[in-house]
């Protein structure tokens, strides 16, 4: 019975302390659930307050200054009994915690709300239509001012119907076109202050001033618009020099926006400069172009004027998605006579530098980049490649001869038209004819060639009297360059970088229209060229390749600051008979900036010539021996590309089969 009572009392202890524990979790769980619930009343009350003020406002249409539209919200946690519009309109409310009502007036005109929330004094909010307003509650067109341009960001500052507007336009100027942006929420467009491009284009208003618009709509109509208007100067920088070369002329040049004249040698050049003082960046989604009409051809008379040169003292980067471009006629008459972009600093280019399909309706002239030490040119040459012949017309081969590759800094020339088929059949048997296309045109100093036109054969069948058919054959490539072609392309930088994503560019592009005949699918490719002082690499692509069957352009990277000459490398040829053999070798000067150089021409250790590369602007070469002064193998010019010909008219050469080649370090560099 003992141990019976024992265990019975040791029973009721332990259910005892089971209760207590219990009663203790439940406190802690109703303690954290009541102070979890009040945590989370405080933060909605907090974001409610926030997010929500008892009165806002935004206009979302101003299309009529006399009835401008605007969305009034009321919120109020405490409900809202009643608002009072400014005609005095009551509207009762019943207690809601939120209200929306439409509101319109004209501008610069005010209306006074009042509010009255549940248990409290009655408050009143005033709406001002201004355009401080409607850049803080609707379309905002924000200015800055930076070195030579004026940067504009178009933004969206609507709340509750931010996302029903989704389209967005700008325009430059009373006269200017509505543009699309490429990035409709936060776009920002760049303009020059050259007060020159601005009057040519009939932008300014008659007090000298430039209006820019902004505009956003919704689908079912409304539209907000917003203006800005500033001072423009109008006094335009003219400017003549004679210079050393071209890359000389604008290192030299430190005026403002305007034109430029430079005489070099024999040359005149017309400028147009844009001068930025600072470091200069086209941020994403952005395209920014240099030049305008008056750069340009405007008809095949009317030929273009005017090199486009951007010079920034500072660093310029391009970001991704952005591109930096020449102007380009709006007939089709191509653009102007080069893009030149000069800059003190680093270029960066993470985007697109283009003259692709931009070239010049202009007559060639050797531009003459750069002087070197012997007082020849680093230029490029007036005339381009050759153009591509047409097919014979019975050649069943539609597609057009191609045009040559440029050297040494040409554009390539365009290759010829595509040839026209066309065929019947009848009692007879099939009958096929063909028609040639024209002939592609050579390319110049500031265009690549451009495409002979295609040929076409039509065939008929007329009722009682049978099948007809006409050849038509296309017309011959426009001399003097043009649209489709790829353009001049000159860029100097202390360094130069063109990232993973960049892109430089100077291609031709192809032209279809609905008219077979007026397609042009071969253009030329353009010239690129590159000057660096201390660093050049890219990561990215630079080309300049024809469209088509066009002959590609040349590009041409020149690091003036490397001092190092090539290593020495071999020629080889299996058959010295013939009166040509090639250079093979790794080495050329294209990477070291060197292109004056003399070769030594060995033969089993004993020099038997000298070739030396004379660069002159008539681009001849000359040759002497090591002793004799004499002639030796008829060896007349060395280029400076791998696999390029040393002709020689010796037949009695076999041989000889291998030379070692020296390179002397003659270099070409800007004089300081």
């Amino acid at each position: 019975m003992k141990n019976k009572k024992y265990i019975g009392i040791a029973i009721t202890h332990k259910s005892l302390m089971i209760a207590i524990i219990a009663l203790i979790i439940l406190t802690v769980l109703a303690i954290f659930i009541i102070n979890r619930t009040s945590i989370i009343s405080k933060m909605k009350q907090t974001i409610q307050k926030e997010e929500k003020p008892l009165f806002a406002y935004e206009v979302y249409d101003n299309q009529d200054e006399n009835k401008i539209k605007v969305l009034v919200t009321v919120n109020s946690e405490d409900g809202i009994d009643y608002i009072i519009m400014p005609d005095e309109t009551r509207i009762n409310c019943y207690d809601k915690i939120e209200t929306a009502i439409d509101y319109a007036a004209a501008k610069d005109s005010e209306g006074t709300f009042k509010i009255k929330e549940k248990d409290k004094e009655e408050k009143t909010e005033t709406i001002k239509l201004d355009d401080q307003t409607l850049h803080d509650n609707g379309l905002a067109l924000d200015e800055t001012d930076q070195s030579g341009y004026k940067e504009f960001t178009i933004s969206n500052k609507l709340q509750n119907l931010k996302e029903k507007f989704t389209s967005y336009s700008y325009k430059i100027g009373e006269n200017g076109e509505w543009t699309q942006p490429t990035d409709i929420q936060n776009e920002i467009y760049k303009i020059s202050e050259l007060d020159y491009d601005l009057m040519q284009k009939e932008l300014l208003n008659s007090d000298k001033t430039l209006n820019v618009y902004a505009k956003m709509s919704d689908s079912v109509g409304n539209t907000v618009i917003i203006k800005k208007n500033y001072n423009v100067d109008t006094t335009e920088e003219e400017t003549t020099a004679t210079s050393e070369s071209l890359l000389k002329a604008v290192e030299d040049y430190d005026k403002g926006n305007g034109k430029y004249t430079v005489t070099v040698s024999d040359q005149t050049y017309n400028l147009k400069m844009y001068s930025i003082q600072g470091n200069l960046e086209i941020g994403s989604n952005v395209l920014t172009t240099i030049g305008n009409e008056s750069d340009v051809a405007t008809s095949t008379s009317d030929m273009a004027k005017n090199m486009v040169v951007l010079k920034v003292n500072g660093d310029l980067t391009i970001d991704e998605n952005s591109t930096l471009t020449s102007y380009l006629n709006k007939d089709g008459y191509g653009g102007p006579k080069g893009m030149f972009i000069y800059c003190t600093g680093t270029i960066t280019n993470n985007g697109e530098i283009s003259q692709s399909g931009k070239g010049s309706h202009a007559e060639g002239q050797n531009v003459y980049l750069l002087k070197c030490t012997d007082g020849s040119y680093e230029y490029v040459p007036a005339e381009g490649a050759t153009g591509g012949e047409g097919y014979d017309t019975t050649s069943s081969i539609l597609l057009g001869n191609k045009g040559k590759d440029g050297s040494e800094r040409q554009t390539g020339g365009a290759g010829a038209g595509n040839g026209g088929v066309g065929s019947y059949r009848n009692i007879w048997g099939l009958h096929t004819y063909y028609a040639e296309g024209g002939k592609g045109a050579a390319g110049t100093s500031y265009s690549g060639g451009i495409s002979g036109m295609n040929g076409s054969v039509s065939t008929w069948y007329v009722a009682g009297n049978g099948w007809y058919h006409s050849q038509q054959p296309g017309t011959d490539g426009p001399s003097n360059g043009g649209y489709g072609a790829g353009g001049l392309l000159i860029l100097y930088g202390n360094n130069v970088i063109n990232e993973e994503s960049g892109v430089i560019e100077a291609s031709g592009i192809n032209i279809k229209t609905t008219d077979v005949k007026t397609t042009k699918e071969n253009n030329g490719g353009g010239s690129i060229n590159i000057f660096s002082n201390t660093n050049y690499n890219n990561k990215g692509t630079i080309e300049a390749n024809g469209s088509g069957s066009g002959g590609n352009g040349t590009v041409t990277i020149t690091n003036l600051g490397d001092k190092t000459p090539p290593e020495a490398f071999e020629i080889e040829t299996a058959d010295i008979k013939s009166k040509e053999f090639t250079i093979k070798g790794g080495a050329t000067d294209k990477e070291s900036g060197i292109r004056n150089y003399t070769i030594v021409v060995e033969k089993e250790g004993t020099t038997v010539g000298k070739v030396t590369n004379t660069r002159n602007k008539e681009n001849k070469g000359g040759i002497k021996t090591n002793e004799k002064e004499r002639e030796s193998y008829n060896i007349n010019r060395v280029s400076y590309n791998n696999n390029n010909t040393i002709n020689t008219s010796r037949s009695s050469n076999s041989s000889i089969k291998k030379y070692r080649i020296n390179w002397k370090n003659k270099r070409c560099t800007i004089k300081k």
